[in-house]
């Protein structure tokens, strides 16, 4: 939005490609398949000028096991997001 306003003349968003990446993260983020359908509704807003908006798409190479987890949290989001059984 910042860009069709003018005050911004471009953007980067950084996501993850392998789902099995998400258990080790602290907060739910999104993947480049789920953002795909938004590129054609993006290129329809209008820019003034020239302006960038950049996906990137970050993997990883493998998880060391002796380095510790970041715990999860238990507050916040977390609470909306805990599905009691």
């Amino acid at each position: 939005m910042a860009m069709t306003t003018g005050m911004a003349v471009g953007g980067a968003i950084i996501v993850v490609r392998a789902e099995t990446l998400y258990p080790l993260l602290t907060d739910r983020v999104a993947n480049d398949r789920e953002l795909r359908p938004y590129f054609e509704l993006w290129r329809q807003y209008p820019v003034e000028g020239p302006a960038l908006l950049a996906l990137y798409v970050v993997d990883y190479d493998g998880v060391d096991d002796e380095v510790e987890q970041i715990p999860k949290g238990a507050d916040g989001w977390a609470l909306l997001q805990r599905k009691e059984p």
